[in-house]
This record gives C-alpha cells, structure tokens and sequence, in this order.
C-alpha cells in the first residue's frame, strides 16, 4: 500500500449548548427563568389578610362561649416599637414555597421582602409599598403586554429593502419602514422605561450541504483542542440579529392648522428614530430563549402638552431561514412599560 492516511468515515460534530450574553466573554450560559409577583386579584371588597387567631372560653353543658379574645399576631419591623409591631402580624400569614414570610415568634424567614394588600373597594388604591418593612429596594410599577407575534428576517429573496439610513449610518429616516418591521405604540407619557422581549424558539443549524466533508484523511483536525472544519451532519451554533429603535410620539390636535395667511408658521414636530440598540442573540438553543432588553426613555418631552408617548420599532436583520435545516425563527414576546415607583 502507499503512504498517507486512510480516508475514513467523519464523525459529527455538535456545539455545546448555551447561549454567549454581551461583555461576558466565550462563556456560554444556560438560561433560567425568574417570576416576580407583584399583585394579587380578588373578587370584591375582603375583610383582610389573617392578622392574629381567635380564642373561646365556655362551660361544659352550656352552648356557646362565655368569652371570647383576639391575639394579635407579631412581627418585628421599623417603627418606635418593632418588638410588639402587630401591624405587620399579617405577615404571619403570608407563605412563599409553603414557608411563612414571618415565624411564630415575629421574625422573618426572608431578606429584603415588601408586601401590601389593600381591600379592593370600587374607588381602588394606588399601589405602595409597606414603609415599616425592612426592605431597601424599590419596586417599579410596571405593566406587561402580552404580544406573541412573529419577528421576521429580510427576506433573501426579494421583497424588503435593508434599512436606509443617513450618511451618519446613525439615525434612521421616517421613510425607512420595512416590510418585516414590527411597530408598537405605548401612549402614556409616564412611561420611563421599557423592557422589549424576543423569544428564540430554537437555534441551531444541522449541516446537510452537498459540498460539506463526509470524510476525512488528516485526523489531526480531530485533536482535542483543535477547532475541526464544518462537516456533513454537524450541528452548529448560530446567531440574530436585531435593532430596536424609539421615538417621541406627539398629539396632532396639538399643532397649529395653517390659516389663510401663508405667513403663518406651523409648528410640526418630526422627531427622527434614535439610534439602534443593536443586540445579537448567539448560540445553540434548543430550548425557548428570551432575550430582554431595557430602554430608558426619560426626557424633557413629558413637559410639552404635545407629547402623548412612544413608538417602537424593531427589525431583525438576519435574514429568514429558507430551509428546515437552519432554525432561527424569532417573536415579539412581550413589551413591559415601567412607570417608575
């Protein structure tokens, strides 16, 4: 036989699971999800949380009770005299994971918590927080919409235009709508924050091209440690991309109508969309994957009587896959308006 190696079969390859986040290095990271109650729902107007338990003193041979009391439940908090505060005691009453928020003997079985409950009377009550709690962060009022609905990519063949921008390739023009741009109105001028979520539903690419390797002759490649070419059959991580975009939305019954005299400036206000946030979702994922996103809207628009909101803009830029082997089908999941505390 000649020299070299023999040709033999090639072995797949397939990534490692995970996902790579922004200024966290090579590492890949598995996701995790967190819920956060805020509110609790009830049908008409309660008597209130279980803040202390009865006792009933009777005779024998005789109905009823003779006297009855009320202990109050205790719960260490702030306050001139934390050690006998029965206006938490209701926590005692609270559980999380089948654990009471407070002990028998009033101390707490959790760190930094805060909880409020108000009785639902018609007018309602504005949310707040506990002041005699002894937690020190704050919660924002926040709303979440539910959204649901599909992000495409530019399409490959045809049918969309990328996105025209000026010399700057820094701000977008109002006539640079795509056709797979999806556009959200949030009319509040409260709002200071917002929280955009995509969902990935699965991505990853299985190799089935024609011109891919099948085999190999130099098992080098295969090294541990060595970064081998892509094969037929490998599965591979890959990445999407998408931009976010937002601005100012004003009344239009607060701008002047013209008038007869042509000398008369109308005032219109033509705010261009900001700059991009640019966030790229790499990995393989073979699970559900929400990417979240935090904008900060605060400005000096919430002063003019003109201002009635935001509009938001997202495009992904990647563009669609066109064959089953390449998943990356991305959605709006949700939009969450925060309005501060």
């Amino acid at each position: 036989m000649g020299g070299g190696d023999e040709t033999q079969a090639r072995p797949v390859i397939v990534d490692q699971a995970g996902v790579s986040l922004p200024n966290k290095g090579d590492n890949l990271y598995v996701t995790s999800s967190d819920a956060e109650v805020a509110d609790l729902l009830c049908e008409g107007v309660i008597e209130g949380i279980v803040s202390g338990k009865y006792t009933y003193e009777g005779s024998v041979n005789q109905t009823g009770y003779n006297k009855t009391g009320f202990a109050h439940y205790h719960a260490t908090g702030i306050g001139e005299d934390p050690d006998n505060d029965i206006d938490l005691g209701f926590l005692q009453s609270v559980y999380w994971n089948d654990v009471p928020v407070v002990d028998a003997n009033g101390f707490y079985n959790f760190t930094n918590i805060n909880i409020e409950y108000v009785k639902g009377t018609p007018a309602g009550d504005l949310p707040a927080l506990n002041s005699k709690l002894p937690a020190q962060e704050t919660l924002d009022l926040s709303v979440l919409r539910n959204i649901g609905e599909r992000l495409y990519g530019i399409s490959t063949q045809g049918g969309s235009s990328s996105t025209e921008t000026t010399p700057s390739d820094k701000i977008v023009t109002d006539a640079a709508i795509d056709t797979v741009a999806k556009t959200y109105t949030i009319l509040n001028k409260e709002c200071s924050k917002i929280q955009v979520r995509i969902k990935v539903a699965g991505l990853f690419e299985n190799i089935r091209s024609e011109d891919a390797p099948k085999t190999y002759e130099d098992s080098k490649e295969l090294r541990k440690g060595h970064v081998a070419s892509t094969g037929y059959g490998d599965t591979k991580a890959r990445s999407i991309e998408y931009w976010i975009y937002f601005k100012p939305l004003f009344d239009q019954r607060f701008i002047t109508v013209a008038s007869d005299d042509e000398s008369q400036e109308v005032e219109v206000k033509n705010i261009k969309w900001s700059s991009p946030r640019k966030e790229v979702i790499e990995g393989k994922i073979e699970q559900i994957y929400i990417r979240n996103t935090t904008i900060d809207l605060k400005s000096d628009y919430v002063y003019d009587p003109s201002f009635a909101g935001w509009t938001i803009k997202i495009i992904r830029i990647t563009p669609e896959s066109i064959t089953t082997y390449l998943r990356n089908q991305t959605y709006v999941d949700s939009i969450v308006e925060i309005y501060g505390t």
